[in-house]
């Protein structure tokens, strides 16, 4: 079984009291399931299904995208809105079987990394 790490280190400066260093501790997968999935979103929801195993999902959102993302459950849910830019990381429970991303427009280019 294969086995992955991931590891975020960081620092803000000036900050009024000067630096702050950000370490996260380093997330270690012994049975990593290693699913990349490059996907399209449509406008509304998309529903996408977790792995059997997968315990976290990098959610990498492209440099161009202008569209509102809502990471949700569920259809009735209302979801909370992420960074229209960047990446995500999700820590899953073993339960979790599907997430949705509901996406206020067209957005190409998105790439989820199942750990």
């Amino acid at each position: 079984m294969a086995t992955a790490s991931l590891q975020l280190t960081g620092s803000v400066a000036n900050l009024p009291t000067g630096s702050k260093a950000i370490t996260v501790p380093t997330l270690q997968v012994s049975n990593a399931v290693g699913t990349i999935t490059d996907l399209s979103l449509i406008s509304g929801d998309n529903t996408i299904s977790v792995p059997t195993g997968a315990t976290r999902a990098v959610i990498l959102i492209p440099d161009t995208n202008t569209s509102l993302i809502r990471l949700k459950d569920n259809v009735g849910d209302t979801g909370i809105a992420i960074a229209l830019t960047g990446w995500l990381v999700l820590s899953l429970d073993s339960t979790q079987t599907v997430f949705i991303l509901n996406a206020a427009g067209p957005i190409a280019g998105l790439e989820i990394s199942f750990i």
